[in-house]
């Protein structure tokens, strides 16, 4: 063992010509400890070196259950909603958006939203931004003053069209939460969860049902179901809760 030992680290050291030397040189430290710690077992009684070799596993094991509940821990959740340009009639809309955008802050999660600054959209991401959160904004380029960018974010991308942002918002994020809003919140929502339905993923989707703002659409859920056009496990693609702090918990329970 011994002679095997030093003729590797003599070719290491001296290489049969000059390309071969700068490769082992480039490789020289790390052949060396691989040498060194291979040759500590070989030279070393079985019994004691089983023994070592178990503590030396074990300790692995810990030093890597360690680093995972520790990153575990420290992972940051990056949140995407769907909501309104428009504020609605009722300030409870409102109000849940800033609810929404102060929980991702408190949690140290990000915000992944449309981008606009008008409406709840605005809300939910002014709210997010002034308790510390980053954000990430997605906005086509047609929508630019529209839904007037918000220019001040963590992060803005600009896409050719409506597809293009959904597929951004979506590959970016953890969880999806929607919130009030009309039709193009309804087409996002519907996406996800046709994504989720034919298994193409199984990220949390949560519904805040801001007084009662979604019960009409689980009205029309529960028909298609009852009228044969989907399983009832339809339902179970996604949550309905009462408040933003509901969601916000959910996707904590689910994902942390």
């Amino acid at each position: 063992c011994r002679r095997v030992f030093s003729r590797f680290i003599l070719l290491i050291k001296k290489g049969r010509n000059d390309r071969q030397r700068q490769q082992y040189q480039r490789n020289d430290d790390r052949w060396i400890r691989l040498l060194v710690f291979t040759a500590h077992f070989i030279l070393r009684p079985p019994k004691s070196r089983h023994t070592h070799c178990c503590c030396v596993t074990l300790e692995l094991h810990k030093v890597k259950g360690q680093v995972i509940k520790e990153a575990q821990k420290m992972r940051s959740l990056s949140i995407c909603v769907f909501c309104g340009s428009r504020s609605g009639r009722n300030s409870a809309y409102e109000k849940a958006a800033e609810v929404l955008g102060k929980g991702l802050a408190d949690r140290d999660w990000r915000l992944v939203y449309g981008a606009g600054d008008v409406g709840i959209m605005g809300s939910v991401a002014q709210s997010a931004q002034n308790n510390g959160a980053k954000a990430l904004g997605v906005i086509p380029t047609h929508l630019m003053q529209r839904e007037v960018a918000k220019t001040d974010l963590s992060n803005l991308v600009i896409t050719e069209n409506m597809h293009e942002r959904k597929k951004v918002m979506f590959m970016n994020s953890d969880a999806i939460v929607l919130l009030p809003g009309g039709a193009g919140s309804l087409d996002e929502f519907f996406e996800v969860l046709t994504w989720a339905q034919i298994g193409l993923h199984k990220k949390p989707i949560i519904l805040v049902n801001t007084e009662q703002y979604w019960t009409p659409l689980a009205t029309l859920i529960d028909h298609v179901i009852s009228e044969g056009f989907a399983e009832t496990t339809l339902k179970s693609y996604f949550d309905i809760v009462d408040t933003a702090e509901d969601a916000l918990n959910v996707i904590q329970a689910r994902l942390e």
